[in-house]
């Protein structure tokens, strides 16, 4: 999971927009100091996720805690806490996904919002 892929500036900013393609990729956040905690919201465009949240998983592997749904899967490394790994599958829906996540520091608290854009239809 995320071996390779898209690195993304650290989060400085109050809201870090980070758009991506159908296909399916890993993208990498990385925080400027040590995230200590981290949450998340995910949704497709006019889809209420509230209806999904049964097919959300979370769990730890050693030192990594993941969540995962049925379109993305997220990783935080406790003994590397610098870096979230977001992997999205390909988005064949014809709606865009947002996962949003939020990461609390020492310095302050940042969003990243990260928008998967849907498959461009055939004609």
């Amino acid at each position: 999971m995320c071996a390779s892929c898209d690195i993304e500036d650290p989060i400085k900013l109050d809201r870090h927009l980070i758009e991506v393609d159908y296909q399916a990729q890993d993208v990498i956040i990385n925080a400027d100091e040590k995230i200590l905690t981290m949450l998340y919201d995910y949704s497709e465009s006019d889809v209420d996720h509230s209806n999904n949240n049964a097919n959300l998983k979370e769990y730890r592997d050693g030192s990594i805690k993941y969540i995962e749904c049925e379109w993305f899967k997220m990783a935080l490394d406790a003994s590397d806490p610098y870096h979230i790994c977001i992997s999205l599958d390909e988005n064949r829906s014809n709606k865009d996904r947002k996962v949003k996540i939020r990461v609390s520091r020492r310095i302050g608290t940042d969003e990243a919002l990260i928008v998967q854009k849907r498959k461009p239809s055939r004609q």
